[in-house]
């Protein structure tokens, strides 16, 4: 009752809390209902993260919620905020598959602007493959600012 009424107002992470503390099954028909309909209303509001949280959570379709995870993470990426983004692909698995295209596109449009903490953020944390012209255009551009 208490996490269909947590589910009902929104606060969907304090329903999820519920469920792991007091390890309430959440395929429980009612639960996967209400679920289903708030996943719903955010995919439609573009809350992508959330969604993809209350999929992750209520085991929703592990294939639908894996690709509005794969869209908050792009979301992400695209913002910038690849710390967000890399706790988003590790909470939901986002296979690497998924994830290189975009990467490396963000890794050269980052090393074209000579922001080469982020261009090495992304090969470390992601474990980026790059081609090895540019890592040697990466490494030449981190000599010359440090000549500067």
């Amino acid at each position: 009752k208490v996490i269909l009424d947590k589910l009902n107002v929104d606060d969907y992470k304090d329903a999820i809390d519920i469920l792991k503390i007091f390890k309430i099954d959440p395929y429980e028909r009612d639960i996967q209902t209400e679920a289903l309909k708030i996943f719903r209303d955010m995919i439609s509001e573009k809350n992508y993260e959330a969604a993809a949280d209350v999929g992750l959570y209520f085991e929703l379709d592990k294939k639908e919620t894996l690709e509005i995870a794969t869209l908050a993470w792009k979301e992400k990426i695209y913002k910038g905020d690849f710390e967000e983004a890399y706790k988003i692909k590790n909470r939901h698995k986002i296979p690497q598959k998924a994830t290189n295209k975009i990467l490396k596109k963000v890794y050269r449009s980052n090393l074209r602007r000579n922001e080469l903490k982020i261009c090495k953020t992304i090969r470390k944390q992601y474990y980026l493959n790059v081609s090895i012209f540019l890592l040697i255009i990466e490494y030449i551009k981190r000599i010359i600012y440090f000549m500067k």
